[in-house]
C-alpha cells in the first residue's frame, strides 16, 4: 500500500530517474518568487546538476506536460531570465488575462517530450523505479498521486512546509483549511516519504496525520539559506540608505502581522522609516486600506530584484518579523546570514533555526515593539553574520550523497 513505509532506503539509494513537479513554478511565472517557489527552484537546479535522469511534470490548462532534463534546463534559464518567449494560440485562449502564465505554458509545451490529458498516460512514460518529487504543495491530486503510486518500483516524496492553514484558520481564506486537510489526507495515503523544513513543522503536521490515521515516514532538512550579492545599484535611484530604516519582508497577509508595525508607526512614530517589502496577499483588507492611506514613515515596495532586496536587508537597522506563525522563517535566516539584526516574535521555529541570534519578543503589543525599535535606532545592535543551513547539506539529507 502506498504510504505504508514498506519501501526502504528510498532516499539514499540512487533511483533510476526522478520526476520533479514544477506546476507551481510555472503558475508563478512573472511573479516575485515566494519562499516555497524558491525551494522548488532550488530542487530544480540541484536535480539538473545531478547525474540521475530527470523529468519534469507540469499540470497546464490543457492537461499534463512532461519534460526531460534538456527541456528542464531550458525552463530553468527562462525562470532565471523571466523570458518565456511568445504566447501561442492555445495559451491566448486559456489565459486571456495572464499573458505571462500563457507564455510560460506555451514555452513548456514547446520543449516537452510528452503531453496528455491523462495523468496515468503521462506517468506511464517514466521508467520503472522513478521517484516522484513534489516540493511545493501544488498538483497533489488523487489522479497524480495514484499515477505516481503505479510506477513499478517507484516512490513518492512530498515536501510539507507548514500546517498553518489548519492551525491558524483565522489567517486563511474560507476554503483554505478544508482544502489543505484534503491535501494532507492524500499525502497520508500516498506518500512514501514526507520532507519537513523544521522539527517544529514536523511536530505540527504529524499531529494532523495522527488524526487522519497514518503518519508517513519523514525526514527533516532545514532549508538552504543563500542570498545574492547585495547590489545598491539595483535599488531605485532616489532611495536613501543613509537614513535609519527597518524592513519587514514577505507577502502582506494576516499572519505576518504587518498591522502591529503599522500601529507602532502610527501611535509611537519611531525616528526611522519602515519598509514593507512584499506583494499584497489575501484576507487582509484592513491592512491594505491603512497602507493606501500612506501612513507617515511607512513605504511599501514590491517587484524589487533579489539583489536589491539583499541590499535593503544588509543596510537596515534591523529586520522586523512579528509573524504569528511560520514553518521556517526564511527572512530572519537571510538577515542572520548578512549580519543584520533581527527582532522577532518568539516562535519555536525561530529558536530552532536561529538560536539566540534575534531579539525575541514575547510581548506582542505596539508599545513593547516601539520600545525595541527605538532601542535599535539609538544603539549599536551590530551583529556578525552566522552560519546558516545550506542547500548542499539539505540535499544530502533528502536526496542522498
Amino acid at each position: 500500500m502506498p504510504g505504508a513505509g514498506t519501501k526502504t532506503d528510498i532516499t539514499t539509494n540512487r533511483p533510476s530517474a526522478r520526476c520533479l513537479d514544477l506546476t507551481r513554478l510555472i503558475s508563478r511565472a512573472g511573479h516575485q518568487l515566494t519562499g516555497v517557489d524558491r525551494v522548488e527552484l532550488a530542487y530544480l537546479r540541484h536535480m539538473i546538476s545531478d547525474d540521475v535522469p530527470l523529468f519534469g511534470l507540469i499540470k497546464s490548462a490543457f492537461g499534463f506536460i512532461l519534460l526531460d532534463k534538456d527541456g528542464l534546463t531550458k525552463v530553468e534559464v527562462a525562470i532565471t531570465r523571466n523570458d518565456w518567449g511568445d504566447i501561442d494560440l492555445l495559451s491566448r485562449v486559456a489565459w486571456p488575462k495572464n499573458q505571462t502564465r500563457g507564455r510560460a505554458e506555451a514555452f513548456v509545451r514547446h520543449v516537452s517530450v510528452f503531453r496528455s490529458r491523462s495523468a496515468n498516460k503521462t506517468f506511464n512514460q517514466l521508467p520503472a523505479g522513478t521517484q516522484y518529487w513534489n516540493v511545493a504543495h501544488s498538483n497533489l491530486s488523487d489522479s497524480v498521486l495514484m499515477a505516481a503510486a503505479n510506477i513499478s518500483g517507484g516512490s513518492t516524496h512530498i515536501f510539507v512546509h507548514d500546517a498553518i492553514p489548519l492551525d491558524y484558520p483565522q489567517f486563511q481564506t474560507p476554503e483554505a483549511p478544508q482544502k489543505f486537510l484534503h491535501m494532507l489526507k492524500r499525502i497520508s495515503r500516498y506518500a512514501d516519504q514526507v520532507i519537513y523544513n523544521s522539527y517544529d513543522t514536523q511536530q505540527n503536521v504529524e499531529r494532523h496525520f495522527q488524526q487522519i490515521g497514518h503518519v508517513p515516514p519523514a525526514i527533516v532538512a532545514h532549508l538552504g539559506v543563500d542570498m545574492p550579492r547585495p547590489d545598491r545599484a539595483a535599488l531605485p535611484s532616489d532611495f536613501d540608505l543613509t537614513q535609519p530604516y527597518f524592513i519587514i519582508l514577505g507577502t502582506v497577509e494576516p499572519r505576518k502581522n504587518h498591522a502591529l508595525l503599522l500601529d507602532v508607526w502610527e501611535q509611537h512614530a519611531p525616528p526611522a522609516t519602515l519598509l514593507i517589502v512584499g506583494a499584497k496577499g489575501w484576507a487582509n483588507e484592513a491592512v491594505f486600506r491603512r497602507l493606501a492611506a500612506k501612513p507617515k514613515g511607512v513605504y511599501q515596495l514590491s517587484g524589487l530584484s533579489d539583489t536589491a532586496v539583499a541590499a535593503l536587508i544588509q543596510n537596515a537597522k534591523a529586520l522586523l518579523f512579528p509573524s504569528l506563525a511560520e514553518g521556517f522563517g526564511l527572512p530572519a535566516a537571510e538577515a542572520a546570514l548578512l549580519g543584520t539584526p533581527a527582532i522577532c516574535s518568539d516562535l519555536p521555529v525561530f529558536r530552532e533555526v536561529l538560536g539566540d541570534y534575534p531579539v525575541f519578543m514575547n510581548d506582542m503589543t505596539a508599545q513593547a515593539w516601539a520600545a525595541a525599535i527605538h532601542h535599535a535606532v539609538c544603539s549599536d545592535m551590530g551583529k556578525s553574520p552566522i552560519k546558516m543551513p545550506n542547500w548542499p547539506d539539505h540535499f544530502k539529507k533528502t536526496l542522498g550523497p
